[in-house]
């Protein structure tokens, strides 16, 4: 069997595509070792293969990466090959023969490959970190196994001629897959899973990595995959066991972000060297890369592609009032605020209001997430101070929101992030028709007890402090109320029936 027609084994290949994915480990690189050692056949793949995965002007290049990438790279140096006799001078014009052009073919092959033999693993990490963005895809042919599924459709566009997938639909290395509009997802092997939102120009290239060329995706990752990787036009993101996101623009600029555990994010630099520029990023960070002046700035952190993973998140509602339950504070048209404290980061999902009796709003509620200065003095609240308004929601009579409970939920359009601090929740609007419900207010018709209000700090995310805040009547919109009531005769954290949230811990890996 001559090269050309030689039929790799699975194990050859995934081998070296973890060879290229830099994610041998010490056994896997011994194995190697002994096939490409000893036999020929294998020996010669793996020659072709190396020579593959380091000419930088390959078709591959163009059709899947970035032009732009290759403009700074250099040019390879053509190796050529011509036969000597001992009788007679070398004519390089002559063409060698059929059987010469073997027996030279097989002498190199085999002389090259004892040298890479030695000294491959060593140099291809350097090579893989200079030279990243030239990667092809792995030699196409029928032999290469499929690595990852279609695992979910949602009202997809697909690209006009370009193939349609459905359900089940294997992928091999170099597939395509081209949306306009909807949402696909994609369950690689190993484990790993890829949402695709929108229109996206999306190819995979082997069981570990793929290409984002424009569009946005979200990553699940589990411990077993990590190494999973997304390059970008002028970006690449190493999946250290996480959950990532990337956005490519029409521009070629990329967004990446981390929802939880970490990822090394590169860059090409605006030296023109070829050199990359590498971030460390944790839970909550967000970057955005602008590959026409090499600009690297944090942005901020979106939630919203992460909820389109296949992953059961619990919701865990902060504040909650009892159904039913009526208010008994209608002559305070001013704020009422709840103090917390993130130990661990969540993600908010949704804004609520308290709806008095649950029978429906009758007045126009507000309810604020904001971030608190506890002024270094977390004990006592009567300093603090707002820092910023996160979000704001309307709560109308036409538009209530979801009830549960007696407190009305109404879904963020980008869920936020909390890294670990001091924040509030504010509440406004309540009065005549829309009573609050307060545990400190004495009126003549009923008192609110307690027992009506309950907390939940998602197994221990967050911690409820303080003992409420308010400001008086008819307050400015952008007003953070810094009232406050006295601990010792009101020592409850959360005394109100007003503005609540709903959150998500993150779990956070190290």
């Amino acid at each position: 069997m001559t090269n050309s027609e030689y039929a790799p084994s699975q194990e050859l290949l995934y081998l070296l595509h973890d060879l290229a994915a830099e994610t041998l480990d010490e056994r896997k690189v011994e194995r190697l070792d002994e096939i490409i050692r000893s036999d020929d056949e294998a020996r010669g793949y793996y020659i072709l293969w190396a020579g593959l995965t380091s000419d930088l002007k390959l078709k591959a290049l163009r059709d899947g990466f970035s032009d732009s990438m290759s403009d700074d790279l250099p040019e390879l140096p053509k190796i050529r090959i011509t036969a000597k006799s001992t009788d007679q001078k070398t004519d390089s014009s002559r063409r060698l023969s059929p059987a010469e052009r073997n027996r030279v073919l097989r002498f190199t092959l085999s002389l090259v490959a004892a040298t890479m033999a030695l000294v491959a693993i060593a140099l291809i990490p350097v090579f893989i970190d200079r030279f990243w963005f030239a990667r092809p895809i792995p030699p196409q042919n029928e032999h290469l196994a499929p690595i990852a599924s279609i695992s979910r459709i949602e009202n997809v566009s697909w690209v006009p001629n370009e193939k349609t997938m459905e359900v089940g639909t294997e992928l091999k290395p170099g597939a395509l897959v081209n949306i306009i509009d909807g949402l696909v997802e994609i369950t690689f092997f190993n484990g790993a899973t890829v949402v695709l939102d929108g229109r996206c120009h999306f190819k995979l290239i082997s069981a570990n990595y793929c290409h984002l060329q424009k569009g946005a995706l979200a990553a699940h990752v589990p411990d077993g995959a990590a190494g999973f990787t997304v390059t970008a036009p002028g970006s690449r993101i190493v999946d250290l066991g996480t959950e990532f996101s990337v956005v490519v623009d029409e521009n070629n600029n990329t967004i990446a972000q981390v929802l939880t555990g970490k990822v090394r994010a590169s860059f090409r630099s605006g030296s023109g060297d070829g050199t990359l520029v590498t971030r460390e990023m944790n839970a909550g960070d967000a970057i955005q890369y602008d590959i026409d002046i090499s600009r690297i700035d944090r942005v901020e952190f979106s939630g919203a592609p992460f909820f389109k993973l296949p992953i059961e998140r619990t919701r865990f509602a902060a504040y909650s009032t009892k159904a039913g339950t009526r208010g008994n504070q209608k002559d305070f048209r001013g704020r009422h605020g709840h103090d917390f404290v993130v130990l661990s980061p969540v993600m908010i999902t949704r804004l609520g209001a308290f709806d008095s009796e649950s029978d429906g709003l009758h007045r126009t509620l507000v309810v604020e997430l904001w971030s608190r200065d506890e002024n270094d003095s977390p004990d006592d609240f009567e300093d603090d101070l707002g820092i910023k308004k996160l979000v704001t929601i309307e709560f109308s009579p036409e538009e209530p929101g979801e009830l549960v409970m007696s407190d009305r939920f109404k879904e963020l359009a980008d869920p936020i992030f909390l890294k670990p601090g001091a924040y509030s929740i504010v509440a406004r609007g309540y009065g005549d028709r829309e009573p609050s419900g307060n545990v400190t207010a004495y009126t003549d018709e009923f008192t609110f007890g307690i027992g009506r209000l309950t907390t939940d700090d998602g197994e221990g995310a967050i911690r409820f402090v303080g003992t409420g805040r308010f400001h008086g009547n008819e307050t400015e919109e952008n007003d953070f109320p810094r009232d406050i009531h006295d601990k010792q005769e009101f020592p409850w954290v959360n005394p109100f029936a007003a503005g609540t949230f709903e959150f998500v811990p993150v779990d956070v890996k190290e």
